[in-house]
C-alpha cells in the first residue's frame, strides 16, 4: 500500500482584496443655465429617425404603384369647387390699387392636395427671433420626386383690443404660427397642382359663389346681407365700415359685392390680410354721415342680432 500523502496548512495570510473604485462625482443635469453637458440617450431619436424613414419609403412605393389620374383629379376638383358652403371659402380678395385681388384660400389648397394624392406637405419653424418667426411650408410630389418649399415670415404681435400690438403667450403664439403655416403650406401645395387646373378651380368659385348670392338675394335679399354683416361684426368690422368701403348704403348690395365680401371675410379669418389692410377703422357709410347707426337699424325687429336668425 502507498503511503498517504498528508497536506500541509500554508501559514501564509490571504492576499488583500483590492479597493473598491471611488463612486463617481454626481453629474449635473442638463437645463438652460447648465454649464456642464451631458450625452443625450440618442435611442428615442434613432428609433423616431427608423420609423420615418419606413414612413417614406412605404408611401413612396404605394405611390408607384397607384398613380393618379390627372383628369379624375381634375374632375373632383371643379365638383368640390361647385358646392356652394365649400366655395365661400375657398379663395381670398383684397383690395389693391382700386381694385380686388382674389386667389386661392389655404382651404382651397387643401382639397387640392387631398384630392391630387401621394403628396407629402407640411410646415415646420425655420428660425425664430424676439421679433420674427419664420416657417417653412414643404410639399413633396412622391411620384414624380419633385419637392417644393415655400417661407413666411411673421412678426411675433398680436393685436389686442385696447392695448394695441402686444407679445402673444404660449397659446397665442402656437395659433399664430400655424395660422401663418397654412399659408405657407398653401403656397407649396400651389406650385406642384397644375396652374391651370387651380385657375379652372378658381373660375368655379367665383361663379357658385355668384349664383348662390343671386339665389339668396332672389328669395330674401335682406336675410343674405344680415347674415353677411353679422358675420363681419365678429371679426370687428362694423356696418359702417362695409358701408363706407362698397361706397353705397348696405342694403343696396348686390349679389356680385356679396360674393366679393366672402372673400374678404375669408383673407381676413386665414389671417392672410388685418382688418385695418382692407377697412378703414372708424369708417362712416354714405348714408350714416353725422349719425350713429347700430347693426340693429339694419335688422327687423324679430332677428336676434348676436346670431342674426329669426326669434319667431
Amino acid at each position: 500500500m502507498g503511503k498517504r500523502q498528508s497536506k500541509r496548512r500554508s501559514n501564509k495570510p490571504p492576499p488583500p482584496k483590492p479597493d473598491p473604485p471611488p463612486p463617481e462625482e454626481p453629474r449635473e443635469a442638463v437645463g438652460f443655465d447648465s454649464a456642464v453637458a451631458v450625452r443625450p440617450d440618442t435611442g428615442g431619436l434613432v428609433g423616431a429617425a427608423a420609423r420615418e424613414q419606413s414612413r417614406v419609403q412605404s408611401a413612396l412605393v404605394i405611390a408607384q404603384r397607384f398613380p393618379r389620374s390627372e383628369d379624375k383629379c381634375r374632375a373632383k376638383i371643379l365638383r368640390s369647387c361647385q358646392r356652394p358652403t365649400f366655395a365661400e371659402k375657398a379663395r381670398y380678395v383684397y383690395p389693391r390699387g382700386g381694385q380686388n385681388i382674389e386667389g386661392p384660400s389655404v382651404q382651397l389648397a387643401r382639397e387640392c392636395g387631398r384630392i391630387w394624392g401621394n403628396l407629402d406637405y407640411g410646415y415646420a419653424v425655420a428660425d425664430r427671433t424676439r421679433e420674427h418667426t419664420t416657417v417653412e411650408g414643404v410639399c413633396w410630389d412622391l411620384e414624380t420626386n419633385s419637392r417644393n418649399t415655400a417661407s413666411v415670415t411673421f412678426k411675433n404681435l398680436i393685436l389686442r383690443k385696447g392695448k394695441g400690438w402686444i407679445e402673444p403667450d404660449e397659446r397665442d403664439y402656437r395659433e399664430l404660427t400655424a395660422k401663418n403655416g397654412a399659408i405657407a403650406v398653401r403656397n407649396a401645395i400651389l406650385q406642384v397642382v397644375p396652374p391651370d387646373i387651380v385657375e379652372e378651380a378658381m373660375h368655379t368659385v367665383r361663379k357658385t359663389i355668384i349664383d348662390a348670392a343671386k339665389g339668396e338675394t332672389r328669395q330674401d335679399a335682406k336675410s343674405a346681407v344680415r347674415r353677411m354683416v353679422v358675420a363681419f361684426r365678429d371679426l370687428k368690422v362694423t356696418k359702417e365700415m362695409l358701408e363706407a368701403k362698397l361706397g353705397h348704403a348696405i342694403d343696396e348690395t348686390t349679389a356680385e359685392e356679396i360674393a366679393d365680401l366672402r372673400g374678404v371675410y375669408t383673407s381676413i379669418a386665414d389671417g392672410q390680410y388685418k382688418v385695418d389692410e382692407v377697412f378703414q377703422p372708424g369708417a362712416v357709410g354714405p348714408q350714416d354721415e353725422g349719425t350713429d347707426k347700430k347693426l340693429d337699424d339694419v335688422l327687423p325687429d324679430n332677428v336676434d342680432p348676436e346670431t342674426g336668425e329669426e326669434t319667431s
